[in-house]
């Protein structure tokens, strides 16, 4: 059916995206078809969330932090897969698009996606991203001070762990939270923090 087959890009984009394939979805991207599979399906179907107008996101730039559109964020990850405003901007793109939990959970086995994965690792935590870029000294000033922001608001304001890996102990959100004062207290990511949770 035409909402299977819509699904079945979204998922292969996405899956490719968030598991470093990011040659192959740069061969498989293609507006046009994304565009014709919301056309094609009128209704939201039985999955809402996963739209293939979410993988058009033409990037922003949420809280002062530029982004290009999804092809070009992949693009940058694919020439380096470690470049900080390329792994910042893939983080917004799953934050602003609400599909941190995709691989939550994964479906039965006799259900559409529910045979063995051909995507190898870990699913995609935008979390482990902020952790890797707050430890590496490499990382510019700029993309560190967004990192630690981005990390302490992964327990906003319920103290859960919205952005996936492993659970960080309020302590080290205090810590990131006096380091992002204390080191980067000039940017708009520290005035605008009063809280840690």
């Amino acid at each position: 059916s035409a909402e299977e087959r819509k699904l079945a890009r979204f998922v292969l984009l996405l899956k490719e995206a968030t598991h470093g394939q990011y040659a192959g979805f740069l061969r498989d991207y293609s507006a046009e078809g994304l565009a014709k599979d919301d056309a094609d399906t009128a209704r939201p179907g039985q999955y809402p969330n996963y739209q293939s107008s979410v993988l058009l996101w033409s990037g922003g730039s949420d809280k002062g932090y530029a982004c290009p559109d999804i092809k070009s964020i992949v693009g940058e990850l694919a020439a380096n897969p470690q470049d900080p405003h390329a792994m910042l901007c893939f983080g917004d793109f799953i934050r602003v698009n609400s599909l941190d939990g995709f691989e939550a959970s994964r479906p039965a086995p006799d259900e559409l996606g529910g045979g063995k994965s051909i995507f190898p690792g870990e699913p995609y935590a935008r979390g482990e991203v902020y952790k890797k870029l707050i430890g590496s000294s490499a990382s510019p000033a700029r993309d560190r001070a967004y990192a630690l922001y981005r990390a302490i608001n992964c327990y906003a304001p319920a103290n859960n762990n919205t952005c996936g890996g492993k659970d960080v102990e309020k302590a080290q959100r205090k810590a990131w939270y006096d380091q992002l004062k204390a080191q980067f207290g000039a940017t708009t990511w520290a005035k605008s923090l009063r809280f840690y949770w």
